[in-house]
């Protein structure tokens, strides 16, 4: 049984959980993975904590999204997250530096080259309270890529954890 989404209008800045990372070569993931290359999805898992920097350098929102309208210049980073059975998933972005943005989509590969934001299942901004992003929702089995963003240019750390 397929599970129904309304499509919410992409926003200007937005957190995106995604698989481009850090220019940086020294950016790397709380599970050693490295997110410094634009296109390089990171696995998470699923209960996992990870700690990431969106920064100059980093993939940006409308080179994710060309069809998006746009000249959104915020930066992004990808997440690959694998459900084997149907269940709710949930997805906290914290930061102390930058309001927080959240995108689940319906892919199983990058968005380096460019997505169409119609695969974007659900987006958050402040659903966590303050400025940190949270999503809740049922998703049936498969692997969705998560892409997390600012609202703005401002750089910054942040954590992403899932719970399934």
């Amino acid at each position: 049984m397929a599970t129904t989404f309304k499509l919410i209008s992409a926003l200007p800045v937005l957190l995106i959980l995604l698989s481009c990372g850090s220019s940086n070569d020294e950016s790397v993931g709380d599970a050693g993975k490295n997110v410094n290359a634009c296109g390089t999805v990171v696995d998470m898992g699923l209960n996992e904590l990870v700690s990431g920097r969106l920064e100059k350098g980093d993939c940006d929102y409308f080179s994710v999204f060309p069809d998006s309208g746009g000249g959104d210049i915020s930066f992004v980073d990808e997440y690959r997250v694998t459900l084997a059975t149907m269940g709710t998933l949930s997805i906290t972005m914290r930061s102390s530096e930058a309001n927080a943005y959240l995108f689940i989509l319906d892919t199983t590969t990058t968005c380096a080259a460019g997505c169409s934001n119609t695969l974007i299942i659900i987006e958050d901004d402040d659903g966590a309270g303050g400025t940190d992003a949270w999503i809740n929702i049922p998703l049936d089995a498969g692997t969705y890529l998560i892409v997390a963003n600012f609202i703005g240019l401002d750089p910054g750390n942040y954590t992403l954890e899932t719970t399934f």
